[in-house]
């Protein structure tokens, strides 16, 4: 009699039965990682929590519990989106799993538990704004957290550090630098008051500090803490192989080609295949600014291999278009380069990506080269808007002055010669003398000179230019050197200074043969059309004018400007 009144539909005591019946379902089914049945569960037992206590709110401290066990069903189904890399419904499961925990319904019996469970899962939210890049609402929780972490906490520990070692890591994606290594520096504080067993942290802290100062050339510092992991770390540490192959990029090619070479051993015991293709890519891109074109050619293939194992897939192989573009621009075979750079650019474009004006630039220079018309104005204020968003200019950034300039050469000779002096100056300002981009920005001032009639001065900043890139790269060894000469060559002629001009075009040969062993290039026909112009003989001229025109004729259509150029000069 008593168990049919208890059980009855219409007893409050069968919705308690039911309540724990489906608490019992839900922890089996949380035991089994059965997350979406485990959230059904939940929400069962507070329905029948409520039902239970005839819908007085007074009383639903009593079963609180199904809210939290309803919380975090949500947070570990997000958990498992998270790893899987599904970070929309992530976002949707922890938003959830907040709501319930700050439901008005939700009395809990433990309310210091409960604001430690919501501040923690707005950790989860950071995290996942983070990997969807929604920087705003990012800042939100930073400020949250940051404000709220003495009311869950008694002490700055390890927690703390998390939250500032990943703020320090986001501000560093988002390009903010200089906060990125106070953020890190705070962290190394937190470190050193609780250190033990951290040794993976204090790496990770080095690692990231390395990373703030080589993308702001601040190289003696990026040494300094370089330094630091080395002592933590083991001689089979690839991050460090990696990351001293990255400082010599700046400083020696030759030393970062022989660690690049260690680095892409190393990781290649790994099975972190996003780390095997970045090496790789490094490797490849090393190979290509030393002018090894044969081990280059060898080397992306190898890392488009690679890149087809990675997450990242379609990402990486845009990578890899963007240095095959740079590669076929390089010889001179523009019309290929720029379909490398155009493929690059799509992926760029559908996925907003801030590499954008970068490779816009770089078709818009092919264009150049084409003769094929485009909107200067268009790109030139899309250039400089870009550029005033960084607040300070870093010599990496430095690589768009080159660009942009180098369109406005013969142009706009006043903004083009403006780009190259902040160049040259970023450079000076942070002590850097050894760098190619200073020699590209000094060419560029010398075209501009030419192109004004102002030899004396062209001839003296071509000569800068080569002695820059030979800082870097060794005597007659790279393209960038290769065009210097031929521009101070051209520059001679128009002197009629032929000695001289001949000396020039004799060292554009030996660096024509240095870097492109024997392969023909457009450079040929460069090199010939400029041979032709010194030649006193008109046959002779005329043979080294023909000899051009058949090697253009490869790389320019019928109306290309130095096609018609030729053209002209044979029939004279």
């Amino acid at each position: 009699n008593i168990l049919i009144k208890v059980t009855s539909p219409d007893n409050n005591l069968s919705k308690n039965l039911l309540m724990f019946d489906r608490i019992d379902a839900y922890n089996t089914f949380m035991d089994n990682e059965n997350y979406k049945d485990a959230i059904i569960a939940a929400r069962q037992a507070i329905d029948y929590g409520k039902q239970w206590r005839n819908y007085d709110t007074l009383y639903y401290e009593d079963f609180s519990g199904t809210f939290e066990f309803l919380s975090e069903a949500y947070i570990k189904n997000g958990d498992r989106f998270y790893e899987n890399t599904d970070f929309e419904n992530t976002l949707k499961n922890y938003l959830l799993a907040d709501s319930v925990l700050k439901h008005k319904e939700h009395i809990p019996k433990y309310p210091k538990k409960i604001k430690k469970d919501i501040y923690w899962n707005r950790y989860n939210l950071l995290l996942t704004y983070d990997k969807l890049q929604d920087y705003d609402h990012y800042d939100e929780e930073l400020d949250y957290l940051a404000e709220h972490y003495f009311e869950v906490k008694d002490s700055i520990d390890i927690d703390y550090y998390a939250i500032m070692q990943n703020a320090a890591v986001n501000y560093y994606d988002r390009g903010f630098y200089s906060d990125a290594v106070i953020i890190n520096k705070n962290a190394l504080d937190v470190l050193y008051q609780d250190s033990i067993n951290k040794l993976k942290e204090y790496k990770d802290t080095y690692v990231e500090l390395v990373k703030n100062y080589l993308i702001t050339d601040s190289l003696k510092n990026a040494q300094t803490y370089l330094d630091k992991y080395e002592k933590i770390a083991s001689n089979s540490d690839c991050r460090f192989l990696f990351l001293k192959t990255r400082l010599f990029a700046k400083t020696n090619i030759k030393e970062a080609l022989t660690y690049a070479v260690k680095s892409c051993a190393c990781y290649g015991k790994k099975d972190n295949y996003n780390n095997r293709f970045v090496s790789n890519l490094m490797l490849a891109r090393l190979y290509l600014e030393s002018s090894n074109y044969k081990d280059f050619e060898g080397q992306i293939v190898i890392t488009r291999g690679l890149a087809t194992k990675t997450v990242e897939e379609q990402y990486n192989i845009s990578k890899i278009n963007e240095l095959l573009g740079h590669y076929y621009f390089t010889k001179g075979d523009y019309v290929e380069s720029k379909k490398h750079y155009e493929k690059a650019l799509i992926y760029q474009e559908n996925n907003d990506g801030e590499n954008q004006i970068l490779l816009e630039l770089k078709i818009a220079q092919i264009k150049d080269e084409l003769d094929i018309s485009y909107d200067e104005q268009i790109i030139n204020d899309d250039a400089l808007s870009f550029l005033s968003e960084y607040e300070n200019t870093f010599p990496n950034l430095t690589v768009v002055h080159n660009d942009l300039g180098n369109l406005n050469t013969g142009l706009n000779n006043k903004l083009s010669d403006s780009l190259f002096k902040v160049t040259i100056n970023c450079h000076k300002a942070y002590t850097i003398k050894n760098d190619p981009k200073i020699g590209i920005a000094y060419n560029g001032l010398g075209l501009n000179q030419l192109y004004r009639k102002n030899y004396k001065k062209a001839d003296s900043l071509f000569l800068k230019a080569i002695n820059q890139l030979d800082n870097f790269y060794g005597e007659n060894q790279n393209s960038n050197q290769l065009i210097s000469y031929l521009n101070i060559a051209e520059s001679k002629i128009d002197q009629s200074k032929f000695i001289e001009g001949l000396s020039y075009l004799k060292k554009a040969n030996l660096v024509k043969t240095n870097c492109f062993k024997g392969e023909q290039t457009i450079y040929d026909a460069y090199v010939l059309k400029l041979e032709g112009d010194l030649n006193e003989e008109k046959a002779l001229s005329i043979d080294k004018y023909t000899q051009a025109l058949t090697i253009a004729k490869n790389y320019f259509n019928e109306d290309h400007s130095f096609i018609k150029a030729l053209e002209y000069k044979i029939q004279q």
